[in-house]
């Protein structure tokens, strides 16, 4: 299980944040002169701007009121921090208490990475009823045909019921036709009892169309980069920090709330970062850190992308019918026995059957990392050809 030093009530600090009897919101939106909360059959109430473009305000509200944000005047539209929008992407933004769900997994032990079968599973169409809770009930049939780990796909909200999880509009919030951000714990809490640890794919390279208002707030997009989806996110451009700091926090967000084994991160190759330091590099730094980990852990965070032939040939693009790379990095903790796919060292498959992690210079074959390096690639050639 993951610990941190702080209740998960206090982990973000954006969106929705309940306190005794009152909920504090702040948003960061540099875009908007003014911004008025309009909390639903309670009236507007106008917010106090601070000098780094958040704007805040603390009422009398509580867990389950829903409420909106209206930029200049704007049309009223959901909080880009939003753990559960339950009337889709275009309704209010409803509160959640993070700390109502009571976890049971605290003698989990996490899965090695030599004993990774990964199961990737779409939420909507593993089960009939397409809902977390449902899976739950089939999770005892992945234990038996022998896979470790489940991968979820996309979960964050997207417009409609149904989606393939990469038109994701909304990072924070779980969809809800998925059951919400209470049966994500539920899974995840279950799949533990199980012996099953549970990944989820992450989309931080761009978002869908529809439903997507965070242009209005801040500079989250720049016509610098570009991806086979349209604008690229703005990770290194004027105002990129603010931007920053929103994926990381909801990277933090996921691990913590929700005690999630790993994160699998889509297409990091159009995550397009010119930035001393890459937003790949950051992300997975603060999360094997000590502001989201703190105590001795058996267990393992992860985190998987695939990188493009010039993060280890200098050239770019994918690397064609020679080599082929799998994002494989592995960082050791000072916890004990906790392993962190981060970008510290490479792992790569060619078509010679060579797989093995570079650290300090030398290879050392790993056929569990072959596994995953095929896996990846499987993946990422799957989902361009959708």
């Amino acid at each position: 299980m993951v610990e941190t030093l702080v209740s998960p009530a206090t982990t973000l600090a954006y969106g929705a944040t309940l306190l005794d009897g009152e909920v504090a919101f702040r948003v960061w939106a540099p875009n908007a002169k003014r911004v008025t909360l309009r909390l639903v059959g309670e009236g507007d109430h106008t917010m106090q701007r601070s000098a780094d473009g958040a704007f805040a305000a603390v009422l009398p509200a509580r867990a389950g009121d829903r409420y909106f944000y209206r930029l200049d005047d704007g049309q009223p539209v959901p909080d880009p921090v939003s753990r559960l929008l339950p009337e889709g992407v275009h309704g209010p933004t409803e509160i959640v208490d993070p700390n109502s769900f009571v976890w049971t997994d605290r003698n989990w032990g996490g899965v090695a990475l030599r004993d990774a079968i990964i199961y990737e599973l779409h939420v909507g169409t593993f089960t009939p009823a397409g809902t977390l809770d449902a899976a739950i009930e089939r999770l005892p049939y992945l234990r038996e045909l022998g896979v470790t780990l489940i991968e979820l796909m996309p979960v964050a909200a997207f417009p409609g019921t149904r989606n393939w999880g990469y038109d994701g509009v909304s990072p924070y919030s779980v969809q809800n036709s998925y059951g919400g951000p209470g049966a994500l714990k539920r899974f995840v809490n279950a799949a533990h009892a199980h012996s099953l640890g549970v990944l989820l794919d992450v989309v931080y390279n761009h978002l869908g169309h529809e439903g997507n208002y965070l242009r209005q707030f801040g500079p989250y997009f720049t016509s610098r980069h570009h991806t086979p989806w349209g604008e690229a996110i703005n990770f290194d451009g004027p105002g990129s920090a603010g931007v920053r700091r929103y994926f990381i926090d909801n990277a933090l967000y996921w691990i913590r709330e929700y005690h999630l084994d790993g994160l699998r991160l889509d297409a990091v190759q159009t995550i397009y970062d010119e930035s001393p330091q890459h937003i790949c590099t950051e992300l997975a730094a603060r999360v094997r850190g000590k502001e989201a980990i703190i105590s001795v852990l058996t267990g393992a965070v992860l985190l998987f992308g695939l990188p493009t032939a010039k993060d280890a040939r200098g050239s770019e693009g994918y690397a064609e019918d020679g080599v082929v790379q799998k994002a494989v990095r592995a960082v050791r903790s000072e916890c004990r026995d906790l392993l962190v796919m981060t970008d510290v060292c490479l792992c790569e498959y060619t078509s010679h059957g060579h797989c093995g992690v570079v650290e300090g210079g030398e290879v050392q074959n790993d056929p569990t990392l072959e596994l995953l390096a095929k896996m990846a690639v499987s993946h990422a050639r799957a989902g361009a050809h959708v």
